[in-house]
């Protein structure tokens, strides 16, 4: 799956990512609860397939909300297109990578940490989401067999 995103790490470009563009206060921090508590620790690879550098991350996950605690484990191959018209060239490459590996891509919708923590151990919250459209049918079916 090609996916294109901007990633922000920076907490305080973050916070004011959330104030500009969604009107909420400065001190939006006060006013936040905590739905999960996810650390992650992160390995990754880096490679040359095809005269292209691709990375493989390994994140290693401890979900937890209160007393209540479980881990997920998921990877993360990439590489960079040097624009759109380079978009497809990228998924073929990782569609031949993932084929190499046995690796079916049938489902291209991989639950997200905060997901799989909000369906593991805070259900109200996940069932409140899902009730306003947020995961769909499909994916809750997915994420129930992990």
């Amino acid at each position: 799956v090609v996916t294109a995103y901007h990633e922000i790490t920076d907490v305080k470009k973050i916070i004011k990512t959330l104030v500009d563009k969604l009107s909420l206060p400065e001190d939006i921090l006060h006013h936040l609860q905590p739905v999960a508590s996810i650390s992650t620790k992160r390995r990754t690879y880096q490679f040359d397939f095809a005269s292209r550098l691709f990375s493989f991350d390994l994140d290693q996950a401890s979900l937890m909300f209160g007393n209540r605690k479980s881990t997920y484990t998921v990877g993360e191959l990439e590489t960079f297109s040097a624009g759109e018209n380079d978009m497809k060239t990228c998924q073929k490459l990782i569609d031949s990578i993932l084929n190499r590996l046995g690796i079916s891509q049938k489902s291209n919708q991989v639950p997200g940490k905060l997901s799989l923590a909000l369906y593991r151990h805070n259900r109200i919250l996940f069932d409140i989401l899902t009730d306003s459209g947020i995961y769909s049918q499909s994916f809750i079916e997915q994420i129930e067999k992990l």
